[in-house]
């Protein structure tokens, strides 16, 4: 007797019920406006999934090289300029916002971040944690970083840090509008060292 599989993509009423209570019962504790009837009458979009990726950006890299050494065990370090954590391998590195985007909403924790400092917006955070990235790289003696993978604007950020700290990056191609996003970086840099520099009145 030959079992008939299951089919994996069968709708399942019972279960679709469950997850549709789910979230009603999610975004009035969260006080967030759904539109259900809506929200099941439209098809999930690209921009939608950008909507979500950008929330949950993530960058990989590994020592270009190839001649850093691995750490006995991985050390867990906090971003100095945004509070993530850093999974630091000796050769590689990969960081994500991770517990400051799953953390507690408890009553005492009014940014939702589990009781950990949050330093600023996700794209902020995302750009300084690409900063901090690099400069461990160039720390642990990287002579090249590789970029793996990750959320495309963080890989970009890591190669716009990249070329500010002079260190060269493999695996990642930048565009017009990364170049742009890169010079204008460096214009406003600049334009607060010199208001920095400027006497006192």
């Amino acid at each position: 007797m030959v079992d008939t599989p299951s089919d994996d993509n069968a709708f399942d009423e019972e279960a679709a019920a469950f997850h549709f209570e789910s979230l009603q019962e999610a975004s009035q504790r969260l006080g967030l406006p759904v539109d259900f009837n809506r929200m099941s009458q439209r098809e999930v979009t690209f921009d939608d999934l950008i909507w979500i990726l950008d929330r949950f950006p993530f960058v990989q890299l590994t020592d270009g090289d190839e001649k850093a050494e691995p750490l006995s065990e991985v050390k867990v370090v906090s971003a100095p300029s945004s509070g993530w954590d850093i999974h630091n391998y000796g050769n590689a590195m990969s960081s994500s916002p991770g517990r400051l985007l799953f953390g507690s909403s408890s009553s005492d924790d009014d940014e939702g971040s589990g009781g950990l400092q949050v330093f600023g917006t996700i794209i902020r955070q995302r750009y300084m944690t690409a900063r901090d990235m690099v400069a461990l790289a160039i720390k642990q003696g990287w002579g090249a970083v590789y970029i793996v993978d990750g959320h495309p604007k963080m890989m970009r950020d890591v190669w716009i840090e990249s070329q500010a700290q002079g260190i060269t990056v493999i695996g990642y191609e930048p565009t017009e509008a990364d170049i742009a996003t890169r010079d204008r970086i460096q214009l406003s840099a600049d334009a607060m060292v010199a208001k920095r520099s400027r006497p006192k009145k």
